[in-house]
Formats: C-alpha cells, structure tokens, sequence
C-alpha cells in the first residue's frame, strides 16, 4: 500500500527579507538594496510537487539633487533577480527553475510647491525557464513608463 504526501489546501511558507539604504548627502549619491528568500518548508501544490525554495535580490544605485528651483531631481539605475519563484501552473507545466532578471533607468522631478512628484522610468524584463514547455526561454518585455504622484 503506497500513500502519496498530504496536499494541503493552505501554502505553508516563511519569508526573510533584508534591506539597506544609504546616500552620501553633501554629493547625493546613493544605493539601496534588498534581499529576500521564501522558505516553503516542502510544500505541496495539487499535483503533489514541491515547491522550491525562491530567492530574490535588487539593487537601486542614483544621483539626487537640486539642479532646480522646483526640488530634488533624481537619476537612477536598477537591477534585480529572481529564483524560482515558480507558481503552481508553471510548476505543473514541467518547469523545474526559473530565473527572471529587470533593469532599468529613470529620473524623476520632485516639486515641492506642489509637494509633487513626476518620473520616467525604462525597464527590461528577461527569464528563463528549465523544463516545460518554455525550456527555449521567453522574449524580453521593455517598456517606459511616466507617471505622477501628488502627495495631501
């Protein structure tokens, strides 16, 4: 009599994350970063495979300053990774590993009269998948993006 592992209906996980941030005021420069990693503790999905532990880091490295009277302007470049963070229907499909990448660039303008901010963003998105149906890899995504936001 062969029983298979239980599938529970909840996921069972655990999630560290980590971060700095520091800038060198008198020049403006700065860098943050992060790092995270799930820990799901073997957990099955329906189809009885284990999910695999996943791992992600970022890094924003920029400028800002007060070239304006408006306020702060700030030029940045930023570049993140993501491993195995592979969901339920990708896992099923055949896929066993997945890395994903973006990077990016952007500036935005902070306008303090109007406690405002404007920016434009670039970002490209890459991954690649082992196994499954997906195991020549996926087109890149790129886009640019602007955008506001009004603080009150």
């Amino acid at each position: 009599n062969v029983q298979s592992p239980s599938v529970s209906p909840r996921k069972d996980s655990g999630f560290f994350q980590a971060g700095f941030y520091v800038e060198h005021l008198a020049t403006g420069l700065f860098l943050h970063g992060d790092y995270g990693t799930e820990d799901n503790h073997g957990s099955l999905i329906f189809s009885g495979i284990a999910e695999p532990d996943s791992q992600q880091w970022y890094v924003k490295g920029g400028l800002r300053r007060k070239w304006t009277s408006l306020g702060m302007t700030i030029l940045y470049g930023e570049y993140t990774e993501y491993l195995d963070q592979t969901g339920p229907a990708a896992l099923n499909a055949g896929v066993t590993a997945s890395e994903f990448t973006r990077f990016g660039f952007g500036a935005v303008q902070e306008i303090d009269s109007a406690a405002m901010s404007l920016w434009i963003k670039y970002r490209q998105h890459d991954g690649e998948l082992t196994g499954g149906p997906f195991d020549d890899g996926l087109d890149a995504f790129r886009y640019i993006s602007t955008g506001a936001i009004l603080y009150f």
